[in-house]
C-alpha cells in the first residue's frame, strides 16, 4: 500500500514537473529540456542518456502542444520554420547517435559551459526592443517581411548546429535558436519564441524517436509529465503574450545562467 501511495504520488509530481518546465518553457520559446535534464541528473540520479532521451519526449509534447497556440496567435514566420525545421533535422539525428560517446561528467560540464555562454552573452549585450533591421538589402538569400529582414543561409546553417545540440544535449534546441534568431538574424522577439516552438517540434520529435529505439526514454516519467507538458505549454503561450521582448530574453538568461552555475558546481 505504501509503495502503491509512493507510485502514485510520484506520477503527480512528474505531471507536474511536466506542467511547470513547459508554461516557463514556452515562454521563452524553449522546450523546457535545459531544466530537465539538470533536474534529471542531479535529482533523479538518472544515467545522461536517460535523462537526454527523457527530456527530448517531454520536450516534444511541450513544442507541438505549444505551436498549437501560436499557430491561433499568427506569430509563427512559417517559411522561416519550415526552412530552419529541415535543416535540424540531420543534425537532430547525428546527435541521437552520439550522445553515447561522452562520459556523464564530461557531458554535464559541456552542457554547463554550453549554457553560461549563451546566458552571459543575452546578459551583458544590454537591453534593446525588437528593431527594424535596414531594409535595404536585396537579392539571393535575403527574406523580407513587413517589420524585419534575414539572410537564409545563416538560419538555415545555424539550425543544422542546433539540430545536433539538441539532441545531444537533450534540450530540443529552443534555448539556443531564439538567442540566435532574435541577435543575429535579427527576428522580433515574439516571432523568434513563436517560429523556434515550431522547429522545435520537429527537432525534438526526430530525436526522441531515436532515442526511444535506444532505450534512452524513461517512461515512467516521460508519460506523466508529457501530459502536463501539454497542458503547460498552452498556459505559457497565453502568458507571452502579456510580455515584452526584453523581459522574455532577460529571463532565459537568468534561468540559464542558474542552471549552468548548478551543473559545473555539481
Amino acid at each position: 500500500m505504501i509503495q502503491l501511495l509512493g507510485q502514485m504520488l510520484q506520477i503527480v509530481l512528474d505531471f507536474c514537473l511536466g506542467f511547470c518546465v513547459a508554461t516557463y518553457g514556452s515562454i521563452v520559446g524553449a522546450g523546457g529540456g535545459f531544466l530537465l535534464v539538470p533536474l534529471f541528473l542531479l535529482l533523479y540520479k538518472l544515467p545522461h542518456d536517460l535523462a537526454v532521451g527523457t527530456s527530448l519526449a517531454i520536450v516534444t509534447a511541450n513544442a507541438l502542444s505549444g505551436t498549437l497556440g501560436y499557430v491561433r496567435d499568427k506569430k509563427i514566420d512559417y517559411r522561416a520554420g519550415v526552412v530552419f525545421a529541415l535543416f535540424t533535422f540531420p543534425g537532430a539525428v547525428a546527435g541521437a547517435y552520439t550522445v553515447d560517446l561522452v562520459s556523464g561528467p564530461t557531458f554535464q560540464k559541456v552542457f554547463g559551459i554550453s549554457l553560461a555562454v549563451v546566458a552571459l552573452y543575452l546578459l551583458f549585450r544590454g537591453a534593446r526592443k525588437d528593431a527594424v533591421p535596414y531594409r535595404g538589402k536585396m537579392g539571393w538569400g535575403w527574406v523580407t517581411r513587413a517589420r524585419y529582414q534575414y539572410f537564409e543561409p545563416v538560419g538555415a546553417t545555424v539550425s543544422l548546429a542546433v539540430g545536433a545540440i539538441s539532441s545531444w544535449l537533450g534540450i530540443g534546441g529552443g534555448v539556443v535558436h531564439v538567442p540566435l534568431m532574435a541577435e543575429v538574424l535579427r527576428f522580433p522577439v515574439h516571432t523568434a519564441v513563436a517560429t523556434s516552438h515550431f522547429v522545435l517540434g520537429f527537432t525534438a520529435l526526430v530525436g526522441s524517436v531515436i532515442h526511444f529505439s535506444q532505450g534512452h526514454v524513461h517512461l515512467l516519467t516521460a508519460i506523466p509529465a508529457s501530459l502536463g507538458a501539454l497542458l503547460g505549454a498552452q498556459l505559457g503561450v497565453r502568458i507571452a503574450k502579456t510580455l515584452k521582448g526584453p523581459i522574455i530574453v532577460r529571463a532565459l538568461s537568468l534561468t540559464l545562467l542558474a542552471v549552468a552555475a548548478r551543473l559545473l558546481l555539481g
